[in-house]
């Protein structure tokens, strides 16, 4: 029995059939950007209108159904407004507008802490934390958006040829000073 003739049943089919309609009649387009059709007003369950905040669905066979939209924050630089939230990969927020309800993950790039979904920016950076302590930065490699110890520098290295000149120069600077002291006495 295919969805149009389902919807008699009342709203809980005919949103079942709606979320079944967006898994099956669009596969690998799941994503920001990826959108469903928009009706018409030939299709009467939406008369060509939705509420705010809502766009209509065809289902095929003729039905429609009105859906939520808001903003689907995919990455720290993607954000698409209009998004339905079982196409959106990332964070969505219904009726959501992109960079005022949908934020920069922690992790992203950021010039103010309102950008970042946790409300901190730390070093340019999107961070779980609000401030990180001394020694610790929240944009180290392999730990991007939380305040981690920052790499240490490696000790400078010398050459076995180096150690020899080094250790024959204090040699050769006590012994100038032993000298030194003998001829004072």
């Amino acid at each position: 029995m295919s969805c149009a003739r389902r919807r008699s049943h009342g709203m809980l089919v005919g949103f079942a059939c709606g979320l079944l309609a967006l898994a099956t009649l669009y596969p690998g387009k799941a994503g920001a950007g990826a959108a469903a059709p928009q009706c018409g007003t030939t299709f009467p369950q939406c008369n060509g209108t939705c509420p705010a905040n809502q766009a209509c669905v065809g289902l095929g066979g003729g039905a429609c159904v009105c859906f939520p939209t808001g903003c689907c924050q995919v990455d720290s630089n993607t954000c698409e407004n209009n998004a339905f939230e079982a196409l959106c990969p990332g964070q969505f927020v219904a009726a959501g507008t992109c960079g005022v309800d949908c934020k920069t993950p922690n992790g992203g790039s950021c010039a103010d802490p309102a950008d970042c979904v946790s409300g901190n920016c730390v070093d340019d950076i999107c961070c779980a934390d609000p401030s990180c302590p001394p020694g610790q930065s929240c944009n180290n490699p392999g730990n991007v958006g939380i305040c981690s110890a920052d790499l240490a520098a490696a000790a400078p290295a010398i050459s076995p040829g180096g150690a020899i000149v080094v250790v024959s120069l204090l040699i050769a600077i006590g012994a100038v000073a032993l000298l030194r002291r003998r001829s004072v006495a």
